[in-house]
């Protein structure tokens, strides 16, 4: 069963990755309030993978440039992983409640 009650290809188009940098915060290099201990664990544990990996080093390292590098490389499992991890835990790595566009945002993707 797909975990949003969908099955689709995820090809995230540019204008997607844009609105998801928006709502993730990324444009200065940070993804929500994670630290990096907390993003290394979201990733472990929620998408099965290692985010501090040599192949996620995108240009300047930061938690924004390995998250654009992970939508580039990631399977369409990993990406729903992630999408319904960012989902359950934002009230945990956010400041501020999820918005409504955000919570589209990722049930749609």
């Amino acid at each position: 069963m797909p975990l949003f009650g969908i099955e689709k290809m995820i090809n995230l188009t540019h204008i997607e990755k844009q609105k998801l940098e928006r709502e993730l915060g990324m444009s200065s290099g940070y993804v929500l309030c994670f630290s990096n201990r907390t993003f290394e664990e979201f990733f472990r544990e929620v998408v099965g993978i290692e985010i501090y990996e040599s192949r996620f080093d995108y240009g300047s390292g930061s938690k924004a440039n390995r998250m654009r590098a992970f939508w580039n490389k990631a399977t369409d499992d990993q990406l729903r992983l992630l999408f319904n991890g960012l989902l359950e835990g934002w009230e945990i790595y956010s400041e501020e409640s999820i918005s409504q566009s955000a919570r589209e945002l990722l049930v749609s993707t």
